[in-house]
């Protein structure tokens, strides 16, 4: 008795350590088991969660459809006012000025193929599509002097410009390529 009484007190800092030690490692362990139990609760509570995502998908894909119309499309002064939508004249002066046309016909079959790889029923939804194709490729690199063009010129002849307005341009030009490609559609 007297060793081990010898022992604890000669070694008392260490045995502490180790002790205060596997206090620390099974909190963590419970911290884990805790977390990872929550974590198969909310997934068994939540048994179709691609569904979900999915439709959640769909909402936020029709938001940007609604944004788009109202913010860009509607609004464009570098198309016409009515249905179809066409490039006017400040449209065509834009693409000419910008170097947006030789970006267009050296991207235009790289588009085309993004678009038919949607699912597209009317022409109003291709109008729609075009423009969210490019808007997604908007930050690509081939598009850089697109984007100086506007940032040198937010207003283009005595009208505001945005990117999202040229883009909308080109898009009208990529619309009606994909028309040609697709008669069907009409």
């Amino acid at each position: 008795m007297d060793y081990l009484f010898n022992f604890l007190i000669q070694y008392h800092q260490n045995i502490a350590l180790y002790w205060i030690g596997a206090f620390l490692f099974g909190w963590v362990i419970v911290k884990i088991d805790r977390f990872y139990t929550k974590t198969t609760a909310l997934h068994t509570a939540v048994p179709d969660m691609q569904a979900m995502l999915s439709r959640i998908d769909k909402g936020l894909t029709l938001l940007n459809k609604v944004l788009l119309e109202k913010t860009v499309i509607t609004e464009s002064c570098y198309s016409n006012e009515n249905s179809p939508r066409a490039i006017n004249t400040l449209g065509e002066e834009l693409l000419t000025d910008s170097n947006a046309i030789p970006l267009f016909e050296s991207i235009k079959d790289k588009l085309v193929v993004e678009l038919e790889s949607k699912e597209i029923k009317s022409l109003l939804e291709l109008e729609r599509e075009s423009l969210n194709v490019l808007l997604a490729h908007g930050d690509d690199p081939e598009y850089k002097p697109l984007q100086d063009f506007v940032y040198q010129h937010p207003t283009y002849k005595d009208t505001p410009l945005t990117y999202s307005d040229l883009l909308f341009v080109i898009a009208l030009m990529l619309r009606d390529f994909y028309r040609t490609k697709h008669p069907e559609l009409e």
